[in-house]
């Protein structure tokens, strides 16, 4: 794999509008698999473009049992600033400084483009899995719907970029992601006058003890690889609603 291919088909699909509808840009991805190599190429119903290669000397029948691993993106990108648009409505992609500067090419068209070509140009020991999502900037809604389908590789790359998370400057192997939970606490109480407190149950006092709780509860702690990892807990809004007279 050449510096020259990676920035090609980086450039290729950075151009391609991906914020509001992804299908032009998964009709390019699917078009250049089933062209540039001999996987098995599906798009699911969600939109996802899935590829597959098997083993190297494995033989029919055998794909189910095999090991497999995936290089795994997403094809949308979030919504570009006015200057980042051409009139034709394609994305303005520049070279400076022998980098590629434009919507996606960081998140996450450059690093897909070097999956697709790592996929297509390897030697594979196990199945080669290769599958570009839908929706991530929109809570991972293709991710979820081929988990739902029974997309479960055995290992997987995610190839998005980890840069500056240890320091400032720092391109890093994420060896796990430590994933998220949203819940919504819900304090009811009974109105009352300010003057008279002793006969109202308040809702703000019960939100403000919920609040303590959560705040005390133990952060998620696992190893991975011989990396000790730990999660967080965080309260992110509070929001209030009268009902009733």
């Amino acid at each position: 794999m050449s510096r020259e291919a990676v920035v090609s088909l980086t450039r290729s699909l950075a151009e391609i509008p991906s914020h509001e509808d992804e299908t032009a840009a998964g009709d390019f991805i699917e078009r250049w698999l089933r062209e540039e190599t001999d996987a098995s190429v599906r798009r699911d119903d969600a939109g996802n473009v899935i590829a597959r290669r098997e083993a190297e000397g494995s033989q029919a029948g055998d794909s189910p049992g095999n090991d497999s691993l995936a290089f795994v993106g997403h094809h949308d990108v979030v919504p570009p600033a006015d200057e980042q648009v051409d009139d034709d409505g394609s994305y303005q992609i520049e070279q400076r400084d022998g980098r590629l500067h434009g919507r996606g090419t960081a998140d996450m068209k450059g690093a897909l483009a070097a999956a697709m070509l790592a996929f297509r140009d390897a030697d594979p020991a196990v199945d080669l899995v290769f599958v570009s999502f839908v929706g991530e900037e929109q809570g991972g809604i293709g991710a979820r719907a081929a988990i739902d389908d029974g997309f479960a590789p055995d290992r997987a790359v995610v190839v998005e970029g980890s840069t500056g998370y240890s320091d400032s400057g720092v391109t890093d192997v994420a060896v796990a992601h430590k994933g998220r939970r949203g819940s919504t606490l819900v304090a009811g109480g009974t109105a009352g006058h300010a003057s008279r407190p002793e006969d109202a149950d308040n809702a703000v006092y019960r939100a403000c003890d919920a609040v303590d709780v959560v705040r005390s509860l133990d952060t998620p702690e696992t190893t991975v690889l011989g990396n000790h990892l730990s999660g967080s807990v965080a309260v992110t809004e509070i929001d209030a609603v009268r009902r009733g007279t």
